[in-house]
């Protein structure tokens, strides 16, 4: 008897099955991606702000920005940008956000001299940049609030900025939807409490 091969109908029906499969596993894998990223974010975000309140309780100080230098050591930074810019990640940016918010100098007092972390984390989102930082005025002075954003699924960053509404991130628009995640806390009544209360209002995540 002849060997009796596979006909060219038997071949397409399989090509189409697994055209299907793939059609709906792909997504699905891609969703999974996004949504492990976003838990990682928010992991990193509130170890990072634990970390900070440590740093707050043993020297009664918050992290700075390093946008409101005033000359005095507890408003500005005493070393050169390190880490990634907006640009070396391909990362744009919306609204006012600077680079000066992704310096690894903004955490640098929670590794050394003492290890409140043990290496400062960095956005999943956002290729191998550093989570941006905002405080209101120099935070230990003047300043009222702090905010430790993500770049979120969309790509960009700066949606949190007060000029943009502020956009924060909600898997409930889609999982790859527009806008930042980010956590935000007060540091003191009166400081910037307009701005604060909008993120409030829209952040996933405050206090």
């Amino acid at each position: 008897m002849k060997p009796r091969g596979f006909t060219l109908i038997e071949l397409l029906i399989v090509v189409a099955i697994i055209g299907i499969l793939a059609a709906i596993a792909v997504p699905n894998f891609l969703n999974a991606q996004i949504r492990a990223k976003i838990a990682r974010t928010m992991s990193d975000i509130r170890t990072i702000t634990n970390a900070t309140e440590m740093l707050h309780l043993d020297k009664n100080l918050w992290l700075i920005d390093g946008n409101d230098c005033d000359g005095t050591p507890q408003c500005c930074q005493d070393g050169e940008f390190f880490g990634k810019t907006s640009l070396q990640a391909n990362i744009k940016m919306v609204a006012g956000q600077g680079d000066m918010r992704f310096n690894g100098q903004i955490y640098k007092p929670l590794t050394t001299p003492i290890p409140y972390l043990s290496s400062i984390p960095v956005d999943p989102f956002a290729n191998g940049l550093f989570y941006s930082y905002e405080d209101y005025d120099c935070s230990n002075k003047s300043g009222g609030w702090g905010l430790l954003d993500a770049v979120g699924p969309d790509g960009d960053s700066g949606d949190w900025h007060r000029s943009m509404g502020p956009a924060a991130y909600s898997a409930t628009n889609g999982v790859a939807s527009n806008g930042d995640i980010w956590y935000i806390w007060e540091f003191r009544k009166g400081g910037g409490t307009e701005y604060f209360e909008q993120f409030y209002k829209a952040g996933w995540s405050t206090n």
